[in-house]
């Protein structure tokens, strides 16, 4: 029994849309405005096609999933999907950008079925078939809904599986559905404020800055963070929404680097915070969750463990701002 596009958007978390073309459903994660502000730029065009954090939940009866997927090229040759069976996790996906399917359940009972696509690169769905007669219903929406604003840090790069990103590690940690605006390259740009993102969230992130020291100078940086704020205000008025300066920079003699107003990255750090305090909101020094070379897999992105960190410092300042219990 192939699902049909319907039944895929049903259970489908993380994206604006999915559409069916030529016989592949595409999944659109960032909103039609926001995918061309990128895609506009020849060197964020491959980050905004990335299936970042999308994941596909349901529960079912079916005693088999055949999952067929097009995996296209992305900034990493990573092609993996993990599909988590009532909380276990197994990984299956393609070694190449390229057609694959794989019989990746066969069982009895009904479960919790968790499908995450690749995070650093375009997965297209050929179709997900389960057996015949089987029902299928989506998850109820979490109680934690999040939108996440950023760049390659927030989408996921270098993580070596999806669910290994940091948004990843807060979902499994909090039970949380997120949907993950990251794209490597990307800055906070003033842009963003007039951009409408559909869902219901109550939880907004927005952590920009690595790449905005080269494109930004920090009052810039400052006007656009109090305007992104406000506009989430007035789209999501019962949302928290939290700020995240950049991290450190360990690629050798980046954080003693000077803009043309001789701002270095931890003035842009400064800048944020600054900000976040004249306008009301929490914000989290980058530093605090993340200041050790050993924990990164170049002098920028964190490895899986430095991801792992990121998360197990974040979770219970999330706890705390939306008085959840841990």
């Amino acid at each position: 029994m192939k699902l049909s596009l319907e039944q895929i958007k049903s259970i489908t978390q993380g994206v604006v849309d999915c559409v069916e073309v030529d016989g592949h459903i595409h999944f659109h994660r960032l909103p039609h405005d926001l995918f061309h502000l990128y895609s506009d730029k020849p060197h964020l065009k491959p980050f905004a096609n990335c299936t970042a954090g999308i994941r596909l939940r349901f529960r079912s009866d079916t005693t088999q999933i055949h999952l067929g997927m097009t995996f296209k090229a992305g900034p990493r040759p990573r092609y993996d999907v993990e599909l988590w069976i009532d909380g276990e996790q197994h990984v299956y996906g393609a070694k190449e950008a390229a057609a694959w399917d794989e019989v990746i359940y066969k069982g009895q009972g009904t479960h919790t079925f968790d499908l995450w696509l690749p995070h650093c690169s375009k997965a297209e769905l050929q179709f997900l078939e389960m057996s015949h007669g089987a029902w299928i219903e989506p998850l109820s929406p979490s109680k934690i809904r999040c939108l996440a604003y950023g760049d390659s840090i927030t989408q996921g790069l270098n993580a070596t599986l999806p669910s290994q990103t940091w948004l990843g590690q807060v979902a499994l940690a909090l039970d949380a559905d997120i949907h993950n605006l990251g794209v490597g390259g990307a800055c906070l740009d003033e842009g963003l404020s007039s951009i409408p993102v559909p869902g219901d969230f109550n939880l907004i992130t927005i952590k920009y800055g690595t790449n905005d020291f080269c494109w930004h100078l920090v009052p810039q940086l400052r006007e656009n963070a109090a305007k992104l704020v406000e506009w989430n205000r007035r789209a999501f008025p019962n949302a928290k929404i939290l700020l995240i300066t950049p991290m450190p920079d360990f690629v050798p003699g980046d954080e003693e680097k000077l803009d043309s107003l001789g701002n270095c990255r931890e003035d842009y750090r400064t800048g944020l915070l600054e900000c976040a305090k004249e306008i009301g909101v929490p914000c989290v020094y980058g530093p605090d969750l993340l200041n050790s070379p050993d924990l990164m897999s170049d002098g920028v992105h964190p490895s899986d463990a430095g991801m792992k960190q990121i998360s197990d410092r974040l979770v219970p300042i999330i706890q705390e701002l939306l008085a959840v219990k841990g």
